[in-house]
């Protein structure tokens, strides 16, 4: 028990921490830059939904190496198209593949 007017530190394990503890920082989604294009200052990318390419406006952050921060337009669940994205339109048919 920590007397009244007196203060103390505490430290979480991350691990130990509940979503609503977390910092924006351990949200932050990451992407490859070769999953970007752009048009007229807009950011983009596609994505792969049921079969098809779609093309999403995206909200871009700081760059961390080869990767770049996303705050909004996708999220994790995404199935973001990183390669060859170059010559893709929105509607066109796609298909995953596994290295």
């Amino acid at each position: 028990m920590i007397p009244i007017g007196e203060t103390a530190s505490l430290t979480i394990p991350e691990d130990q921490r509940s979503l609503s503890e977390k910092t924006q920082d351990d949200m932050r989604l990451l992407i490859p830059d070769t999953a970007l294009f752009t048009e007229y200052d807009a950011s983009f990318v596609f994505v792969l939904v049921d079969g098809k390419v779609v093309r999403r406006l995206v909200s871009v952050g700081k760059r961390f190496g080869d990767d770049r921060e996303i705050f909004s337009g996708i999220s994790k669940e995404d199935a973001v198209i990183t390669e060859g994205v170059r010559g893709l339109r929105d509607g066109a048919h796609a298909q995953t593949y596994e290295n």
